[in-house]
């Protein structure tokens, strides 16, 4: 792999931090791009989600394309341990319900029903745990637990106190933990302009992308704001389309099928 992985990012949220662990797992060399507020909102209005991964001339949009993306690039480790490579990806919408109920009862200050939400969510991670196994599908770690974890920490980060769910649901503390000693490796930060100089320079720049093309809308899972792009494709499980970027201009980007949907296509 030439050119470099761009991750732009922000810094809680359950997308973000699933990308960061994912590297991580990999033991991936990656540069890090962090969205502050006013960016990453940027970033989700111009393509759905505040995290993408920049790898060449594409953009690969939302954590489930993320890890789509890196499984293929670098297999070893893989994130299907135990070689199921379809439920695992299925558990991204219940990680985001598992954080959208979390995350309204933390913003209505009703910290209780967060409490009570939260543990009755992880029940099911303790069930899959309580036979000593160390993680969700077995002795390594995946997908799975990339998505359960980053719904509990991205919670943590809101403000969340964990310590009733450990209390709770005993054999969940030594995974997070486990989880949490895996680090997100050590990505050297970097700025907007490294980032467009890496656009800039990749093959198949971005300047060629046409914008006259049919335009469609798409909405990201977990997320409630529509996006418009412009010449949207299929191949495979993937769409591939082309959108305007406030910070960047034309850009070529990909998403995994399974978490958008699509409207009002014209």
């Amino acid at each position: 792999m030439t050119a470099p992985i761009i991750l732009h990012h922000d810094a809680d949220s359950p997308g973000s931090i699933r990308a960061r662990k994912a590297m991580a797992l990999k033991s991936l060399v990656w540069k890090s791009h962090v969205l502050d507020g006013d960016a990453a909102e940027r970033w989700r209005r111009a393509v759905g989600t505040p995290t993408a991964l920049q790898l060449g001339a594409e953009f690969h949009v939302g954590a489930e394309a993320i890890l789509d993306l890196l499984e293929e690039v670098s297999p070893d480790p893989t994130f299907f341990p135990n070689g199921n490579r379809g439920m695992p990806l299925a558990l991204a919408f219940w990680s985001a319900e598992f954080y959208r109920i979390g995350s309204a009862k933390l913003a209505a200050a009703d910290e209780r029903g967060a409490i009570e939400a939260t543990i009755s969510q992880a029940g099911l991670i303790e069930r899959q745990l309580a036979d000593g196994r160390d993680y969700l599908q077995g002795p390594l770690p995946g997908i799975a637990d990339l998505e359960a974890y980053s719904a509990i920490s991205a919670l943590a980060r809101r403000g969340l106190d964990c310590g009733p769910l450990f209390a709770a649901c005993p054999h969940i503390r030594g995974w997070h933990d486990r989880l949490d000693a895996l680090g997100e490796g050590e990505p050297d930060s970097i700025g907007l302009d490294e980032c467009r100089a890496a656009l800039k320079t990749a093959a198949g720049d971005a300047e060629g992308l046409t914008t006259g093309a049919k335009r469609s809308r798409l909405r990201c899972l977990g997320e409630d704001l529509w996006v418009e792009v412009n010449g949207l494709r299929r191949p495979d499980d993937h769409i591939e389309a082309q959108l305007g970027h406030p910070d960047f201009g034309a850009l070529r980007v990909r998403y995994l099928a399974a978490f958008v949907e699509i409207a009002q296509a014209s």
